[in-house]
């Protein structure tokens, strides 16, 4: 019996917060050839057959050589997921930190995820995409 979907989406999901913490994947560092910029891009969620799951957004703003993204799903039942992640942007891409929260009726296991860091609290922006 196949897997229902919002099972496989938290799957992909888990694995790639799992994937995108600092220190786990050893792989050669990326350099910034050009600056990200803002974005607000408008996301759907659908299943194979094109049915909606989700309404989204892609968020990203740009502070100083930093770059916050917020991707966020909003789905029909009230489950969210959220997703905030702040990456520098000097010499080379880096992952400063990362939020992570499932949660809802889509979510048969609520999650929240922030791997710990000692700076987190200071790189954490006061006048944009701070957690609900």
């Amino acid at each position: 019996m196949p897997r229902p979907i919002h099972s496989r989406l938290l799957t992909a999901l888990l694995v790639s917060s799992v994937l995108l913490q600092p220190g786990v994947l050893k792989a050669e560092q990326v350099p910034v050839r050009h600056i990200e910029g803002t974005v607000h891009g408008f996301l759907v969620l659908s299943t194979e057959q094109g049915d909606p799951l989700a309404a989204g957004d892609l968020i990203q703003v740009v502070r100083g050589d930093r770059l916050i993204s917020e991707l966020v799903f909003h789905f029909k039942d009230g489950s969210v997921d959220d997703e905030i992640t702040i990456f520098s942007q000097r010499d080379h891409f880096r992952l400063l930190s990362s939020h992570h929260v499932q949660k809802g009726p889509a979510f048969p296991h609520p999650m929240e995820f922030r791997p710990s860091t000692s700076s987190f609290r200071r790189i954490w922006p006061t006048d944009c995409c701070s957690p609900s």
